[in-house]
């Protein structure tokens, strides 16, 4: 593997913790909305090593969750089931706000990684540079 296919693999690995790191980002935030489909469902990143023209790449796919959503008992809710199984319980977004924080730590974590992967490739280019000057 030479010097530039690692500059490109560790870029798209930066690239897909950006994409983890903005999903988790997203259902912290989204964690208590209703969309016009109802209770937001949540949404997960799926980080996948591939072969591009470039070598490998990490790349990054965006689903979303097959997670049911819970239910939160509020019969005063105007969001409330008014009959059958749930009634007077509130669907709520199956989003944990403590999960969604260690995926973003991880992601933070794999970006940084990748980061001092380039600065290492960088440093080895630029020495290898320094000792073929005259």
């Amino acid at each position: 593997m030479s010097e530039f296919d690692l500059f490109h693999l560790a870029g798209s690995g930066m690239e897909a913790q950006h994409t983890a790191l903005a999903v988790a980002a997203e259902n912290i935030a989204s964690a208590d909305a209703w969309t016009p489909h109802g209770v937001y469902r949540r949404k997960v990143a799926e980080l996948s090593l591939v072969d591009g023209p470039f070598g490998a790449e990490l790349h990054a796919r965006v689903r979303l969750s097959r997670q049911d959503a819970r239910w939160r008992f509020d019969p005063g809710s105007p969001r409330a089931e008014r009959g059958g199984v749930h009634r007077g319980y509130v669907a709520v977004s199956p989003v944990d706000t403590v999960s969604e924080m260690v995926a973003m730590l991880g992601a933070e974590r794999g970006y940084e990684s990748d980061a001092a992967v380039l600065d290492v490739v960088k440093s080895g280019i630029s020495h290898a540079l320094e000792v073929e000057r005259p």
